[in-house]
């Protein structure tokens, strides 16, 4: 399942700061936020269905294929239309943004990592990813999970 660029993920890389922390949380004894720890949990776990780890890209994107795709594979050129749902906190959190049916063509999304993660999935691919801290609008790590629906053009 895991193309030859893939690695698995260092767990020492997701670390957050102290000074990350929201004010309703402490830092722990060691100087880190307690979300570095659920990351860890997150990225080391597998649950029913999911027999393999958090791979990473080259960018240092951690991710897990949820459902796998049967369809092509787009390009930066390709138009795709996907569902995003984010959480700041972990996975199927009730703290969650999503942005569902969205269509727009792979080189004008936002993110290097949301470029390089679509031309890695498959339509039909359900995939879960965890994004290092600083590599999204916070200094600490964001959860993404992203469907491709359709290459439409």
């Amino acid at each position: 399942m895991l193309e030859a660029p893939h690695t698995l993920t260092d767990l020492t890389d997701v670390s957050v700061p102290p000074a990350a922390a929201p004010p309703d949380t402490c830092a722990t004894k060691q100087g880190h936020h307690p979300l570095q720890r659920r990351t860890s949990e997150i990225l080391m776990s597998t649950s029913a269905g999911e027999s393999e780890p958090f791979a990473s890209l080259p960018s240092g994107v951690s991710y897990r294929i949820v459902t796998e795709g049967s369809g092509p594979s787009p390009n930066l050129d390709s138009t795709v239309k996907f569902d995003q749902i984010e959480w700041l906190d972990a996975f199927d959190s009730p703290n969650r943004g999503e942005d569902r049916g969205d269509e727009i063509r792979v080189s004008e999304l936002s993110a290097e990592w949301e470029r390089e993660a679509m031309t890695h999935m498959r339509v039909g691919e359900v995939r879960r990813i965890v994004l290092p801290p600083g590599m999204y609008f916070y200094d600490r790590p964001a959860f993404v999970e992203l469907r491709l629906l359709a290459i439409v053009r």
